[in-house]
């Protein structure tokens, strides 16, 4: 499974043009949770990182420009793709289920 992160860093940090864009990414199918392999608990990525399931590296750059354009905000833009073998030590437990 193709599974890419994305690190965006707004050049805008106000609350209301990051609240827009959060909105514009979880349209696009984007999540900020994702489920612990150990304990199965949801766990939160870290500010600014997002995850996307089903798209390489190109796709997820794309919609994270369409995203930026949506909630027209200026933002510059990483894309990670990732294997199963991806590991984070400092991520928060949340209530939430994990999508």
């Amino acid at each position: 499974m193709v599974r890419t992160f994305v690190r965006v860093e707004l050049l805008e940090p106000d609350r209301e043009p990051s609240t827009r864009f959060s909105t514009a990414m979880n349209a696009l199918g984007f999540v900020r949770t994702i489920k612990g392999r150990k304990t199965g608990k949801a766990l939160r990525l870290p500010d600014g990182l997002f995850l996307i399931e089903r798209a390489n590296a190109e796709k997820a750059f794309g919609l994270t420009k369409q995203a930026a354009s949506t909630a027209e905000v200026e933002a510059r833009i990483f894309c990670m793709p990732a294997g199963d073998a991806v590991r984070f030590g400092n991520l928060e437990e949340v209530d939430a289920p994990a999508t």
